[in-house]
């Protein structure tokens, strides 16, 4: 599947998941929080992986909330914005570079294991 905030890809048992959108600094928005949680199902559902990856293109993991869409991005959801990375049943670990701040901490804080 194609995503516009996120690259995924699967070499053997690994799935790295990928912010790629380093140019504005690897924003939280609406869409993002919708493809993460359609890469966490599809990776969970792919037998074969068993470890998920989650770092970010750029020298900055991810500032956190896109400022034009905070309001709406938390209030429009249901469930906590990363629980699809804690409901997986691979292990999800995030590797950082750089600045994980706001939302971009909380990213990292879901996954089970962080490096940095």
């Amino acid at each position: 599947m194609a995503y516009r905030t996120l690259n995924v890809e699967r070499t053997g048992p690994l799935a790295v998941i990928r912010l790629a959108r380093p140019e504005q600094g690897n924003p939280i928005d609406r869409l993002l929080l919708q493809e993460l949680d359609d890469a966490c199902a599809a990776v969970n559902d792919d037998a074969e992986v068993r470890i998920a990856l989650v770092t970010a293109e750029g020298e900055v993991f991810s500032r956190g909330w896109a400022e034009d869409e905070l309001a709406n991005a938390v209030a429009e959801r249901r469930a906590p914005p990363f629980a699809c990375l804690e409901a997986m049943g691979q292990p999800a670990i995030c590797a950082m570079s750089g600045d994980a701040t706001s939302a971009g901490l909380e990213l990292a804080l879901a996954c089970d294991v962080r490096l940095a």
